[in-house]
């Protein structure tokens, strides 16, 4: 995706359409043109007609080759808030699928809510259980919020900019990142940052170009050297360099790390045609540069997004350290879309294919429900979530079971996680097979964890609500204890 593309034209869109879905250009013509005419006459803050933002968004979602469905309510997408277009006129010109894409979508009317804030939070608690409906509609939120951040320098009024700004960097990257969307998330990133820290961006850009200048000379010896090796025993490869964002490595400096220290600033990046051959590759580049630390395994133990790959991290040049990622052609671009290479991958069964995936393999997906089924306001809701979701994160294991909690969290936060109809009985946990009673301390990361429970077990008071790092701990905590009141 093109950060500078601020706007595209019909004939491009159109273009982009046809490469992949030449079937959905009716359905879709008809949806720019009645799009067109509704927000005939009306102009964005940049100046440009208003039409340029929906078609944008389209543009943003074609580049995931998403389908026709998809492609018409991002058209159409903000006919019915703001204008006088209802969902019975979508429904009537187009099809009922449309219309519930479109009506995921619209904000709700601030009819039922005065202040702002809230009508706000409910907005972002609708966007986020949109999820549990139909995952195109988050898809058609993001990019609309991707097309927004590159236009967000024509709003007039600073403190409106530093709120889209900081949501942004709070709500939707993190949505971005659990959902494997590199992508989008990176440019999000930039973007709200240099809103937000322009004076810090513009360092972290200098510096970036900097080491570029300073090191790329060295990275491409290394990868001629991988290129020619792998040719001589025949292994078909790609071999890129990857630079880290500026906002990354903003918070690797955050961290205290200098920039020598942040091994993935430049990377080298190898696409394989199968499986097999990435882990000959991985020899292949041990046998010309040694290792520094263990590889990282993510084929075989993907990330929570689906993120696939073998890191490793080596002594090149000059012994400067390296990270090289090696994955399959399929893995790159499934690694850079997440959740949107389904539509690639899936076509007419991606919708389907979405759901099942984020019911299977996503825990975010889950937590979310847990969170929603207890009934608290919107705010508590978004603070929860924001919480737990979207806090730095550890594994742990219960049995063959990989999960992904918060770096704080305790044997009470694990108990409630794994199995809360027995975590009201916790009196310890086996971590790696030893046992311990406390409750309250950190579970140490990558350990393996087994529940101890008794019958008659104290079971939760206001000390373990105190301790409880995540929210659906708290939650499960706080229902216990209002029983006990009511007794």
């Amino acid at each position: 995706m093109n950060e500078e593309k601020e706007y595209v034209s019909f004939k491009e869109f159109y273009e982009l359409v046809e490469s992949y879905n030449p079937e959905a250009l009716p359905m879709v013509l008809k949806a720019y043109k009645f799009a067109e005419q509704k927000h005939a006459g009306k102009y964005r803050e940049s100046g440009a007609p208003y039409i340029t933002h929906p078609l944008t968004v389209a543009y943003i979602l074609a580049e995931e080759h998403v389908d026709c469905h998809t492609l018409c309510a991002a058209l159409l997408h903000d006919t019915v808030e703001d204008t006088d277009t209802t969902l019975d006129d979508i429904k009537r010109e187009f099809n009922e699928d449309i219309a519930h894409l479109v009506d995921g979508v619209t904000k709700i009317s601030n009819i039922d809510y005065m202040d702002k804030d809230e009508l706000n939070y409910a907005n972002l608690r609708k966007m986020l259980l949109s999820l549990f409906d139909d995952p195109r509609i988050m898809m058609i939120k993001l990019a609309d919020r991707v097309h927004n951040m590159r236009t967000l320098k024509y709003k007039k009024k600073p403190e409106k900019r530093e709120k889209k700004a900081r949501e942004t960097l709070k709500i939707f990257v993190p949505i971005a990142d659990k959902l494997g969307m590199f992508k989008w998330k990176t440019e999000l990133e930039d973007l709200s940052f240099k809103e937000l820290e322009v004076g810090k961006y513009l360092m972290c850009l200098e510096e970036q170009q900097k080491i570029i200048n300073e090191y790329y000379e060295f990275l491409e010896i290394m990868m001629n050297k991988i290129r020619d090796a792998l040719n001589d025993k025949e292994i078909p490869a790609e071999v890129k360099a990857r630079i880290k964002n500026v906002y990354g490595i903003y918070k690797k400096r955050q961290e205290g790390k200098s920039f020598e220290d942040i091994y993935d600033l430049l990377a080298i990046k190898i696409m394989n045609d199968t499986v097999d051959d990435c882990y000959r590759t991985m020899g292949v580049v041990h046998s010309l540069y040694d290792p520094y630390n263990a590889v990282k395994d993510y084929i075989a133990y993907p990330k929570e997004n689906l993120y696939q790959s073998l890191n490793t991290i080596v002594f090149g040049e000059k012994d400067k350290l390296v990270q090289a990622r090696i994955r399959t052609i399929e893995m790159d671009k499934n690694n850079s879309n997440g959740l949107a290479s389904y539509w690639n991958l899936y076509r007419g069964e991606a919708k389907n294919k979405m759901i099942q995936a984020l019911e299977t393999s996503f825990q975010f997906y889950k937590s979310l429900k847990d969170i929603d089924i207890e009934n608290i306001d919107n705010e508590m809701f978004l603070n929860a979530a924001s919480e737990e979701l979207f806090q730095k994160q550890k594994v742990v294991y219960c049995g063959h079971r990989k999960l992904i909690l918060p770096n704080s969290s305790s044997a009470i936060d694990f108990a409630f996680k794994t199995n809360p109809s027995e975590a009201c009985k916790l009196v310890g946990v086996l971590v790696n097979n030893h046992f311990t009673d406390d409750l309250f301390s950190p579970l140490p990361p990558n350990s393996i964890v087994e529940l101890v429970t008794a019958e008659n077990a104290l079971g939760p008071n206001e000390e373990w609500l105190e301790n409880a790092k995540t929210a659906t701990a708290r939650l499960a905590i706080n229902k216990q204890l209002n029983k006990q009141k009511i007794k």
